[in-house]
């Protein structure tokens, strides 16, 4: 995974290029987001990307 320098004033990134490029500004601040899937699938590493993406860019 590459982090993504997309920015948004409007939202947060996932820091996964090719996602934030399809989703664009729909990830809003105060949003509520789930994040589901079976064990294993990736779910914490996904979230602690998106972390650490939003928290480089301040």
């Amino acid at each position: 995974m590459r982090v993504s320098e997309a920015s948004s004033s409007h939202g947060f990134v996932l820091g996964i290029s090719e996602l934030d490029e399809k989703l664009g500004d729909s990830l809003r601040y105060g949003a509520m987001v789930s994040i589901i899937g079976a064990s294993g699938t990736g779910k914490t590493i996904l979230a602690t990307t998106v972390c650490y993406s939003n928290a480089l860019r301040g």
